[in-house]
């Protein structure tokens, strides 16, 4: 795969349906909004919904100065950068919200029997 600056004349290969994500970049072909923040999620690290209220089939793509920090979500190069990005190039904002998370509650454990 090329490196570099996106050439809008010579897109990255991304199949259809699926979303890349290098430090500094995100390309996405054919997704929905709700796709799209299901993405996000992977890479933010926290919940992501989609409440742009958008539907249809959507390529996108963004670039921006990875942080530097050590791995971890920032390993994909998240930082203020990355809401600048995604608002200017994009014009998606992401917002920090409080709301119910869906969740996994471990009650309780027990070594299985052998037989």
């Amino acid at each position: 795969m090329p490196s570099g600056p996106f050439d809008p004349k010579n897109p990255p290969p991304v199949a259809c349906g699926t979303m890349q994500t290098r430090p500094g970049s995100l390309t996405a072909r054919w997704l929905t909004m709700t796709e799209v923040a299901d993405h996000v999620l992977a890479i933010m690290g926290r919940p992501v919904r989609d409440r742009t209220g958008l539907t249809g089939h959507y390529d996108l793509h963004a670039e921006w100065t990875p942080d530097s920090r050590p791995p971890g979500p920032q390993a994909f190069g998240v930082g203020p950068a990355t809401f600048t990005a995604l608002e200017e190039q994009l014009g998606l904002r992401l917002v920090s919200d409080t709301g119910p998370v869906e969740g996994l509650v471990i009650d309780r454990a027990e070594k299985p029997v052998q037989p």
